[in-house]
């Protein structure tokens, strides 16, 4: 247990828990605790005697995998009595979503929270009647949950906007069928900043293109400037050709699953760089498919050009490319801009995404590495 000074703070474990004697439980001083952090390894008997009504932020921590699961009371069974009054954060730090009972509990609590409520995170899905409440809290500013609303909620309570405080919100896909225009219809008003979208290798249905074109929908795509999509298809990109109204995104991810050798084909070309960049010449961050090296990859060294030329403020990069043929095209002369160093500021570029010359070839590996350094100055040296 971790008490902090007058941020009353207390951190609960199992060894603990079994440790302290019902005086301890009883003393007053929980009472007056602001903050708790529970490892639910050991159960969830004695966690009511740490629900002080002065609670700000209860965080449920996911259970270690060599953790034994044992008999007895159990989250949904805690949950209910949880105070709400001074709420400001709730989050439930599951690696997977928890048992169905958690759904109904969760959102009977979710109704009650205050106007002062800031943050909630889960797995766990909610009812219609808890989004509802959610979107009328005039402070929440972090969403995280495993669905969207299944009917319509109004899009004014007590005459005020829905979500006026809402700038991150990640969902968790639980299926292809999500309502997608239903969530961001809500959102219109909102000073959206963040939006992040995963799903558990979900089969069919392009789930990034549904986003994408719910957000243009809910005009939302000037105010954004993080969208990250993770665990979906690698066939999942067309979405890239429609976000040239999203000039003022700094971060893009989508980040895809492996679907084994010889079964990855990244779909992605020169020419879907060429625009993407052209497009979103503000990106700081960019990540696109995933790590497979027995993938073909259609990108070459001409996606990094159109990176360094249009993407001046670019630092991180994750992108499968091609840089066999470096060389070849310094030859031919193709793009004089192979030439040119330019200001770009990147600074991390994930090579393991990268195929390069073999490394016997010490003659065309020198000269990616010099290519790279004209188009990345500040990139560190191959093998630095």
């Amino acid at each position: 247990m971790r008490v902090l000074g007058p941020s009353k703070t207390v951190t609960i474990s199992d060894d603990v828990v079994q440790q302290l004697s019902l005086a301890t439980l009883g003393d007053p001083a929980f009472s007056q605790l602001k903050r708790l952090v529970w490892t639910p390894s050991y159960g969830w008997g004695h966690i009511r005697q740490f629900l002080s009504p002065r609670l700000v932020s209860v965080i449920f921590r996911k259970r270690r995998w060599y953790q034994p699961v044992t008999a007895g009371p159990t989250l949904a069974s805690a949950i209910p009595f949880l105070p709400t009054t001074h709420l400001e954060e709730l989050r439930l730090e599951y690696s997977s979503p928890p048992a169905a009972p958690i759904r109904s509990v969760l959102s009977e609590v979710v109704q009650r929270l205050n106007t002062c409520f800031k943050r909630i995170s889960t797995r766990s899905q909610l009812t219609d009647a808890a989004w509802e409440h959610l979107a009328s809290l005039p402070k929440l500013g972090s969403l995280r949950v495993s669905n969207a609303p299944t009917a319509e909620i109004s899009k004014s309570t007590s005459h005020q906007l829905t979500f006026p405080a809402l700038e991150r919100v990640k969902i968790v896909a639980s299926d292809r069928y999500q309502r997608w225009e239903r969530l961001f219809s809500l959102l219109e008003s909102s000073p959206l900043q963040q939006v992040s979208v995963s799903g558990p290798r979900i089969q069919g249905g392009d789930i990034p293109s549904q986003v994408t074109s719910a957000m243009l929908k809910a005009k939302l795509q000037q105010s954004v400037s993080y969208l990250s999509f993770a665990g979906f298809d690698p066939a999942n990109f067309a979405f890239l050709s429609r976000l040239g109204p999203f000039g003022s995104l700094k971060t893009l991810k989508c980040s895809t699953w492996c679907q084994g050798s010889g079964q990855c084909v990244s779909p992605l070309t020169d020419p879907d760089i060429e625009q993407l960049v052209c497009e979103l010449p503000q990106l700081v961050t960019l990540r696109l498919g995933h790590d497979c090296r027995s993938s073909p990859h259609n990108t070459t060294i001409k996606s990094m050009i159109s990176l360094s030329t249009h993407c001046p403020s670019l630092e991180t990069l994750h992108l499968p490319c091609n840089l066999t043929g470096v060389s070849e095209s310094i030859k031919t002369g193709s793009d004089p801009r192979l030439e040119t160093q330019s200001p770009c500021t990147l600074r991390f570029l994930a090579f393991q995404w990268v195929t390069m010359p073999p490394p016997g070839d010490t003659e065309a590996f020198g000269v990616v590495s010099s290519v790279l350094h004209h188009l990345f100055p500040l990139l560190p040296p191959i093998g630095g």
